[in-house]
């Protein structure tokens, strides 16, 4: 499930320090990001807490893709299998 839709009217700024600022036609929301590995793969881990509709980022993506201008992300939910997906584009 492609969920890159939910967020195409959001403008995402990731920080160096591990901060993310969120920004909306209606308001600026925070939450945090930090690469790790595991299972030897590569992963953005996301937290926006309760944060609606940003709450549905809250995974350790693994990255599929990294460009300087695109990230291609993806999650495999461990109680159905189902795989959801994410891009990040830069403007």
């Amino acid at each position: 499930m492609d969920e890159t839709s939910i967020f195409k009217f959001y403008s995402f700024t990731f920080s160096n320090s591990g901060n993310v600022s969120v920004q909306s036609t209606t308001k600026t929301q925070s939450g945090s990001w930090k690469i790790l590995v595991d299972d030897s793969q590569e992963k953005l881990q996301l937290d926006f807490t309760n944060q609606e509709p940003l709450r549905e980022l809250n995974e350790d993506w693994e990255i599929l893709e990294a460009t300087t201008n695109k990230i291609r992300l993806q999650h495999i939910s461990g109680g159905n299998g189902t795989i959801d997906f994410v891009i990040f584009e830069k403007n």
